[in-house]
């Protein structure tokens, strides 16, 4: 099974540290900005990388919910703080995701989560 994610909403920075590691990790991330949550393909996704901020996450895990057979949202933050990486969590991310996007944490990030996915050549 090859893993499908989706980047979604992250800021321009934080959306390019991210795609690159992904990458060159062998993952190849689709990517959608400025797209209404109600126009996205959840169904097409297994991970779903997205803004730790309170609304944002809250209106992709909502969404989500409908489309992904397997809800997988990762919260991603410039400026991790125990408080918002606690309430990601609680919110319903699996997990909560910091630059430097090192590649030893995507791969852990991935194994932990799909310990049966293959990653694909990028």
């Amino acid at each position: 099974m090859s893993i499908r994610i989706l980047l979604y909403e992250l800021h321009e920075d934080l959306l390019c540290e991210l795609r690159d590691a992904l990458i060159t990790a062998r993952l190849v991330p689709a990517i959608e900005e400025g797209v209404a949550l109600e126009a996205v393909d959840w169904s097409q996704y297994d991970l779903v990388f997205c803004p730790a901020s309170r609304n944002v996450l809250q209106q992709v895990l909502a969404a989500a919910a409908g489309g992904m057979t397997r809800q997988r949202v990762i919260a991603v933050s410039r400026l991790p703080e125990e408080q918002e990486w606690l309430e990601a969590i609680e919110l319903g991310a699996i997990d909560y995701f910091a630059p430097p996007f090192e590649q030893s944490q995507v791969r852990w990030l991935i194994q932990t989560h799909f310990p049966s996915g293959k990653l694909i050549a990028a």
